[in-house]
């Protein structure tokens, strides 16, 4: 078919360039490795396991304030982690606030714990 004079031929372009492929390979090359790195830091790192043994030094701590009457304020490290009470004064009643978090980088907080103490 001829084309009448002053007409426009419109071409399509199909594909991409290789700049574009390379750089949507990037991209997806930089979400896949941030995938991998957050399955590794809570997956592999045994994340559940040391939230419960946070949750179980955390009340260790409390019972052991309460018991010998050690309201002062504390940090300490423990076997990996990092161990920080506080003690609040409201009028007859003792709060203590325990937060358990990792001792080394990246901090993670593993647990926080409060108890009113004496109970009523």
């Amino acid at each position: 078919m001829a084309m009448k004079p002053g007409t426009i031929r419109v071409s399509s372009q199909y594909g991409f360039t290789l700049i574009e492929s390379v750089v949507a390979m990037g991209l997806f090359a930089g979400a896949v490795f941030m995938l991998i790195a957050v399955f590794n830091r809570f997956m592999m790192d045994n994340y559940p396991a040391r939230c419960y043994k946070a949750a179980a030094l955390a009340q260790e701590e409390i019972s052991d304030a309460e018991i010998h009457h050690d309201f002062s304020e504390t940090k300490k490290d423990t076997l990996g982690y990092q161990i920080t009470r506080k003690v609040y004064l409201k009028n007859s009643l003792i709060e203590i606030d325990v937060a358990i978090k990792s001792a080394r980088p990246p901090f993670i907080n593993y647990a926080e714990f409060s108890d009113v103490w004496p109970d009523r």
